[in-house]
């Protein structure tokens, strides 16, 4: 890998910070019109049911078919929500992902740098770049210990979505539950029966927001410490 000089690789780390906050903005206004959209399909559900309850004319009929629908539909609006928004936790975790594999490859063309990520054992582009920022960049414990543990908190959401269905075993739910805390409610992030339904895009817009100014931050620690 090619070596660069101090200023080129402050101009490299400069604009890295310059188009992630770009990049990080076009997917947060992506993942608020998927909100708007599903929001807009469920009003249209709401309106057939009220079509159907005029046809019926028994009003002891009418209730029970009412309570049935709304059921069933409570029920199809968090299945659909969870795939639409559990959807949107996974692009969030992929691009942050790949940003932080981007930032240690940069400063990796730093001459004080001999090893790069995929040098370092680890099971994911995760793991190897969280322990590159911590034992080879030397990132400050105050911008790392906190954030990595949220960061792994919100990984292990994303791998249950994608490896798991949703479906939480013992060790998963305790983590979840002591990061995520403030969320789990039923308007956030519900746990139903040993599974996560994600309702909205709260979630994965606060997750983007989290690991855009943690990258944010460790460039800027790196620059005031190295340069």
């Amino acid at each position: 890998m090619a070596r660069l000089r101090k200023f080129d690789l402050e101009r490299e780390l400069s604009d890295f910070d310059i188009f992630m906050d770009i990049e990080s903005e076009a997917i947060h206004k992506y993942i608020a019109k998927s909100n708007i959209w599903f929001n807009k399909e469920l009003e249209e559900v709401d309106k057939k049911l009220i079509e159907a309850k005029k046809g019926i004319q028994d009003k002891d009929l009418q209730s029970k078919v009412e309570n049935y629908i709304l059921d069933e539909v409570h029920m199809i609006d968090l299945q659909l929500r969870g795939i639409v928004f559990s959807s949107g936790v996974v692009n969030v975790f992929s691009f942050f992902e790949f940003k932080l594999k981007e930032l240690c490859d940069i400063f990796s063309k730093s001459p004080r740098v001999n090893i790069r990520t995929k040098d370092l054992s680890g099971n994911s582009d995760f793991e190897k770049g969280i322990k590159f920022l911590r034992k080879v960049i030397e990132i400050d414990s105050s911008i790392l210990d906190d954030n990595s543990r949220r960061l792994r908190a919100f990984k292990t959401i994303r791998n249950r979505i994608v490896h798991h269905n949703l479906y939480l075993d013992e060790n998963s739910q305790k983590q979840i539950k002591s990061n995520f805390s403030e969320y789990i409610d039923e308007r956030n992030l519900i746990l139903l029966q040993n599974k996560i339904i994600i309702p909205n895009d709260k979630l994965a817009s606060e997750y983007l927001k989290l690991g855009t100014k943690f990258l944010s931050a460790v460039t800027k620690n790196y620059l005031d410490k190295k340069i």
